[in-house]
C-alpha cells in the first residue's frame, strides 16, 4: 500500500486520504437502461433499488466487497481478491432474474459486467485510475447476462473452481490504443447438482436426465391444440441422439404439463435433473417460441432463447429449429455438469462426472487442463478397474501427450496406451471404443496405418454405428490420400454423434478430412467451428492454414501459420515431413507446399 500526497491546502476543505492499492474492480451495467426506463420508469427504479439493496446487504458482505458507487443504471464495486470479485459477479447474475417477476422479456433487467484487477487509487468515497476505465470497457464486451474479465483476472482464477472461461482472444477497446486479451465467464459450477442428490437417495449414478415439457400457448387455427407438443417432440427426438443424456419420455412429461407444480416438484416427480419448457405465440403466419433450460435442483435458468418457426416446419422430420435448440441444451447441460464436477474433489464425484470431466479437459488448450484430465482418468481407472470405457479414454490421453509434444518418448507412451486398451478388451472383448482407441494408437504413435485400419475395421464390424471408429477412420484415409473416403467417414462420424460433448474435436478432424478431399471451403468452416471452442488446437490450426492457402486467402493463412508457430516454435516443414506415418508421405508433401506459402519455415 502506498499513501499519496493529500490534496488538502489551507484554503480547501479536508479531503479523504488517498492510498494506492491493488484491487479487483467490478463494473455493472444495466442493458438498454434508457429504453426500459422510458416504458416503465417507476417500476424499473423500484426493481433496481431493491436489487442494489440486496447486493449491498447480502452479496458484498458475503464476498468481502465494497459498493463504491450506485448509479441509476449501474454499480462500481471493489474487492481485495479476484476470487471474491468473480464469485460476487456470478452471484449477482444469479440473483437478478428474481427482480424481473412478471416483466416481459423486453422489460427484463439484464446486466453486463466487466472485471479487472490492477493498481488503483482509493479513498473512502471513490476509486480512481485506468483500471476502473478498463473494467468498464470490458463490461461493454459482455452479452446481456454475461461477464467479461481481463487476462490478469483469468491468470489468478482457477478454471472450474472460480468459474468456467471462454477465450475471446485479442480485442480492441474504446480509447485503448493496443488490443487486450479478453475472457468470457461461462459458468460457476458451484451448486450441487440434483443428479448427486438423487444418486445419494436412490443409489443410481448415471448420465444427467432431462425432460421436455410441451410448450404452453394460446391461439386458434391449424394445429393450435398440438403446437406445444410438436415443439417438444422435435426437441426430444434430437436430444435422444446424444449419448451423454437420458431423455424422459414425453408421455411422462405431458402428464404433468397441465398441473400446478413448481419446477422443482416437476423434476422430482419425473426423476430428472434438467427441465426444458417454454411458451409459444402466433406472430402472423409464424410462431414465436420462448424456450428455457432450467436446473431442477436450484430452479435456476441455465439458458434461454427465442426462436421463430411454423407448424409446417415443425412437421418436417429434421427441422432445424428444434435441432438447434436441442444442440444448445446438450452443450449447456454438459457445461453445467463440468462446472459442478471440476469444483468438487475427485473422491466425491460419481463415475459419469469423472468420465465427462476427463474427456472434456483432455481436448482443452491449457496444459493444466490436460494434466487434470490425466489425473481424473487415472482416478477413475483406480476406482473402477473392471470398467472398459475409462481405460479407453486414458489410452487416448497417452496418445495426445505425444501429439501435443508433452512426451517425447513415443515408444513408452505407446506401451502405456496399448496396455490400457488391452486391459479394456480383457474386460469386454467387443468394446468398440477400446478398439477404436487402439487404432488411434497405431496411427499416431506406432505410425502403422495398416494396423490402425485393421482395428478400426474390427470395431465397425462389431458396431457399425461407433462414431469414434469412423472419426479415426477419416484420419487414416486422409493420411493415405484417400480424400473422398476420408470425407465420407468424417460425415458418418458427425451424423452418428451430432450432439457429442466433444463435437469441436469431431469438427477438427473432419476439417482435415475435408482438406484431403479437396473441400477446402468446408474445411475452413469446420476449423472455424472447432476453434470457437478451442482456439489454440494445433491440429485444427494446421488444417485451417492448408485450407486457407488452397482457397487463396493468403493473408489469413499467414495469420493462422503465425499462431501455429507461436504455440509450437519447433514446428517446421522438415519436422512435419519427418513425422509422417508410412503411406502418408505424398499427402504431407502436398500440405508442406501450402505450409511454405503460409510462411512456415523449412527447418
Amino acid at each position: 500500500m502506498e499513501n499519496i500526497p493529500s490534496a488538502n491546502t489551507t484554503t480547501e476543505p479536508n479531503w479523504p486520504e488517498l492510498r494506492q492499492e491493488r484491487r479487483a474492480i467490478v463494473v455493472v451495467d444495466v442493458v438498454e437502461s434508457v429504453r426500459i426506463m422510458q416504458v416503465d420508469e417507476a417500476g424499473v427504479i423500484d426493481r433496481w433499488r431493491r436489487y442494489v439493496n440486496e447486493v449491498r446487504t447480502k452479496v458484498l458482505p458475503a464476498h468481502g466487497g465494497r459498493l463504491v458507487k450506485s448509479l441509476g443504471d449501474g454499480m462500481l464495486l471493489e474487492f481485495e481478491s479476484v476470487q471474491s470479485a468473480v464469485a460476487a459477479a456470478l452471484d449477482m447474475q444469479q440473483r437478478i432474474p428474481a427482480y424481473n417477476g412478471q416483466a416481459s422479456v423486453d422489460q427484463a433487467l439484464l446486466l453486463r459486467m466487466g472485471v479487472h484487477v490492477s493498481q488503483v487509487v482509493i479513498d473512502e468515497l471513490d476509486v480512481y485510475g485506468t483500471g476502473v476505465n478498463f473494467a468498464s470497457r470490458l463490461a461493454s464486451l459482455a452479452v446481456p447476462g454475461g461477464i467479461v474479465v481481463s487476462s490478469d483476472v483469468r491468470e489468478q482464477a482457477i478454471e472450474g473452481l472460480d468459474a468456467q472461461f471462454e477465450d475471446l482472444g485479442e480485442v480492441y477497446l474504446k480509447h485503448f490504443s493496443e488490443p487486450v486479451h479478453a475472457i468470457r465467464v461461462i459458468g460457476p459450477g458451484e451448486s450441487r447438482s440434483l443428479l448427486d442428490q438423487v444418486a445419494a437417495s436412490r443409489g443410481v449414478q448415471g448420465e444427467p436426465r432431462v425432460a421436455v415439457m410441451p410448450l404452453q400457448g394460446e391461439g386458434t387455427g391449424e394445429y393450435a391444440d398440438v403446437l406445444g407438443d410438436l415443439v417438444a417432440d422435435g426437441i426430444i427426438a434430437h436430444l435422444t441422439t446424444s449419448g451423454s443424456l437420458r431423455v424422459i419420455s414425453r408421455l411422462s412429461s405431458s402428464a404433468l404439463s397441465r398441473r400446478r407444480h413448481t419446477l422443482r416438484e416437476v423434476c422430482a416427480l419425473l426423476g430428472c435433473d434438467y427441465l426444458v419448457s417454454g411458451r409459444w405465440v402466433r406472430d402472423g403466419s409464424t410462431l414465436l417460441c420462448s424456450v428455457e433450460l432450467a436446473d431442477g435442483a436450484t430452479e435456476a435458468s441455465i439458458w434461454a432463447t427465442r426462436v421463430r418457426t411454423s407448424a409446417q416446419e415443425l412437421l418436417q422430420p429434421n427441422d432445424p429449429v428444434t435441432r438447434s435448440v436441442a444442440e444448445e441444451c446438450v452443450l449447456k447441460i454438459v457445461e453445467d455438469q463440468l462446472g459442478k464436477a471440476v469444483n468438487r474433489p475427485l473422491p466425491s464425484l460419481h463415475a459419469y462426472s469423472l468420465q465427462l470431466l476427463g474427456m472434456a479437459l483432455m481436448h482443452r488448450s491449457p496444459r493444466r487442463d490436460f494434466d487434470r484430465s490425466g489425473e481424473v482418468l487415472h482416478h477413475l481407472v483406480d476406482r473402477h478397474p473392471r470398467s472398459a470405457q475409462p481405460r479407453s479414454w486414458l489410452a487416448q490421453w497417452h496418445v495426445l501427450r505425444v501429439t501435443r509434444g508433452i512426451a517425447t518418448d513415443l515408444h513408452a507412451e505407446g506401451v502405456l496406451a496399448l496396455e490400457q486398451t488391452r486391459r479394456a478388451l480383457e474386460v469386454d472383448a467387443e468394446n468398440t471404443l477400446a478398439l477404436a482407441m487402439e487404432g488411434f494408437v497405431q496411427c499416431h504413435i506406432k505410425k502403422d496405418l495398416d494396423a490402425a485400419e485393421q482395428r478400426l475395421n474390427l470395431a465397425l464390424e462389431i458396431r457399425p454405428s461407433e462414431p469414434l471408429a469412423w472419426l479415426f477412420q477419416c484420419v487414416v484415409s486422409g493420411f493415405r490420400g484417400e480424400g473422398e473416403r476420408a470425407w465420407e467417414a468424417a460425415e458418418r462420424a458427425m451424423s452418428l454423434s451430432p450432439l457429442d460433448p466433444m463435437r469441436h474435436y469431431y469438427y477438427a478432424l473432419a476439417s482435415s478430412a475435408a482438406c484431403a478431399a479437396g473441400k477446402f471451403d468446408r474445411a475452413v468452416e469446420l476449423a472455424d467451428r472447432s476453434l470457437r471452442v478451442n482456439r489454440d488446437h494445433l491440429p485444427t490450426l494446421r488444417a485451417l492454414t492448408v485450407a486457407l492457402v488452397e482457397t487463396s486467402d493468403l493473408t489469413r493463412a499467414m495469420m493462422s501459420a503465425k499462431r501455429v508457430l507461436e504455440l509450437d516454435p519447433e514446428f517446421s516443414i522438415r519436422s512435419y515431413l519427418q513425422k509422417a506415418p508410412k503411406g502418408a508421405e505424398a499427402t504431407r508433401e502436398r500440405y508442406a507446399v501450402a505450409f511454405a506459402r503460409a510462411g512456415i519455415p523449412a527447418r
